[in-house]
């Protein structure tokens, strides 16, 4: 009788602490593609600009909650597999204003998180994104991040990744990465962001902006010295309106995250030095409108020398609901690259205008479920 007794209290123990622990666990996705007509030769192209599908299973106990969340990357525009590869996948404990947020896994490291809190870049993936004149957030495998909580409007995230090294081994604390963020609610947006990316973690790093995976491009010859990073921006919004600016310095840039076009003998082996600078403007006006505008320039330096970039995109865009937004956007970035030609020949000329010369125009639309 007392072990019948037992039995039923333990069952009923149970079926509490279930409840008490539901999972909960939901499937989300982003949509978002374009039709472009790019400059000189007018050429149009249908294109996906970062889909995504997840899944994220969270639950709530004892004042915290914790989820995990993977993230593929879709592309099914070119008939080929529809999940191409993963974009994050990371478990996540949130303790509220006495703990702050512990996150492992794939993810932004704590500069991209600085990145992106400030809000400058108003259509990502997009041809108006703001990482064409050189901004950037990356993302790191086995990537562990710390984010404190606010404290007088100030916020700050630390990380690192245990990425393995070229013998097997694993390196503690490689591609450490800080992110200092402000916001006390008046209109105001501060980030500042530093980071490390150690050499021997290349398999692990992927160029968010534009999909670029340093895997298969550098591992096997890495460069001299790591890479390293700066990033300072701002942004300011005052009834319908917000301006922003951005900066940022990387030293020693390997080609795979660059984005910059790959050319034999000419990218040296311990990768480019870019300072890009930049200022952007967001109006909402009507039903569901705005107008953005982005300026900027970029300086590579140790590519033929030395390369300038200047940056300038136009976007109109148009919140159908809160699921759908529909945009219509022009850029225009010029390259000055007057050693190009005659590194490269003059065979080449087409690829070269290609690269001077990057005006075009799209019409977007992004779904979110």
């Amino acid at each position: 009788m007392n072990k019948k007794i037992l039995t039923l209290v333990t069952a009923i123990t149970a079926c509490s602490v279930s409840t008490a622990y539901a999972v909960d666990i939901r499937l989300f996705g982003h949509v978002h593609a374009d039709i472009q007509v790019n400059a000189p030769d007018s050429h149009s192209t249908v294109n996906n600009n970062g889909s995504t599908l997840g899944f994220k299973v969270s639950a709530d106990f004892s004042g915290f909650k914790a989820y995990f969340k993977h993230v593929f990357l879709v592309d099914g525009l070119d008939g080929d597999s529809l999940l191409s590869e993963n974009d994050a996948s990371y478990f996540h404990l949130y303790g509220g204003d006495f703990f702050g947020s512990l996150r492992f896994g794939h993810q932004l490291t704590s500069a991209g998180v600085a990145y992106n809190f400030v809000g400058n870049n108003h259509l990502p993936d997009s041809t108006a994104d703001f990482g064409n004149i050189g901004f950037a957030e990356y993302k790191t495998t086995k990537t562990l991040v710390y984010q404190l909580p606010a404290y007088s409007g100030f916020t700050l995230a630390i990380g690192a990744s245990a990425n393995a090294n070229g013998d097997g081994t694993n390196k503690l604390l490689s591609s450490p990465s800080i992110g200092l963020m402000y916001d006390e609610g008046h209109g105001l947006k501060l980030g500042f962001g530093y980071e490390i990316i150690d050499d021997r973690a290349l398999g692990d790093i992927v160029q968010s902006l534009n999909g670029t995976d340093a895997e298969n491009l550098s591992i096997d010859n890495p460069p001299s010295s790591d890479s390293k990073m700066l990033q300072l921006g701002g942004s300011y919004t005052f009834d319908n309106i917000t301006v922003g600016a951005q900066f940022e310095q990387t030293k020693n840039l390997l080609l795979a995250e660059s984005g910059i076009p790959s050319f034999y003998g000419i990218i040296p082996q311990d990768g480019v030095d870019r300072t890009s600078f930049g200022v952007s403007g967001k109006m909402a006006f009507g039903h569901n409108s705005a107008l953005s505008v982005n300026l900027g320039t970029e300086k590579v330096k140790k590519l033929m020398d030395e390369a300038n970039n200047h940056f300038i995109s136009i976007a109109l865009n148009h919140t159908i609901n809160e699921r759908v937004n529909t945009y219509i956007a022009f850029r225009n970035k010029n390259t000055d690259m007057a050693n190009m030609q005659k590194i490269i020949g003059d065979d080449q000329q087409q690829m070269i205008n290609s690269l001077i010369d990057q005006r075009a125009v799209a019409i977007g639309m992004q779904y979110q479920f």
